[in-house]
């Protein structure tokens, strides 16, 4: 399975479907391809979105901040000042759903608020819910686009995770959606992974 020959209507069937087993070894498969054999796990850092300057534990391997910010003001001095204490440890955080609905909020492109939120030190999207997404093929471009990458399947991949007490299908457990806009971007983007 090579992930630069899915269509739109592939990728809208995959996201779609309710059989995570097939998803997950179609992603498996993707990855693969992509990284060989080697996989790496990582100890991620929860932060909160609002506080004092964090405290990073010495064994994180990455940075999240977790949490809905209220404004793109503080999105972007969120992610300054969690960026300043993180080491050169990727940091990751935001929804691709909230940041698309800031960017309309705020009256700015999605790719505008993306580079802005890269420049203030973000590398990763932490989650892109695609069935709360706009137009999920678009969105995800702008994230390669703009210098970024979504991030490595979290919690609510395991689990699921729920908007208004329905399931959501989180595209943290989506990388071959991810991988195949990824090879699609005129961008090359790091997706965390040696």
């Amino acid at each position: 399975m090579n992930a630069s020959t899915f269509s739109d209507k592939d990728i809208a069937a995959l996201a779609a479907t309710h059989d995570i087993i097939d998803l997950g070894m179609r992603a498996d498969e993707v990855r693969r391809n992509l990284h060989g054999l080697r996989t790496t796990f990582v100890r991620v850092a929860d932060v909160p979105i609002e506080g004092a300057a964090p405290v990073v534990p010495a064994s994180a391997g990455e940075i999240r901040i977790v949490g809905t910010p209220a404004t793109r003001e503080a999105a972007v001095e969120r992610v300054r000042a969690v960026a300043a204490v993180a080491g050169g440890r990727p940091l990751s955080a935001f929804s691709l759903a909230d940041l698309e609905r800031m960017a309309a909020v705020e009256r700015i492109t999605l790719r505008a608020l993306l580079e802005e939120l890269c420049a203030a030190g973000l590398e990763l999207v932490a989650d892109a819910p695609f069935d709360r997404l706009q137009d999920p093929r678009r969105s995800i471009e702008e994230v390669n686009i703009s210098g970024l990458a979504l991030g490595r399947p979290d919690r609510s991949a395991s689990s699921g995770s729920t908007l208004n007490g329905k399931r959501s299908h989180s595209i943290s457990i989506f990388s071959i959606a991810s991988a195949a806009m990824s090879s699609l971007s005129a961008a090359t983007a790091s997706t965390g992974s040696p």
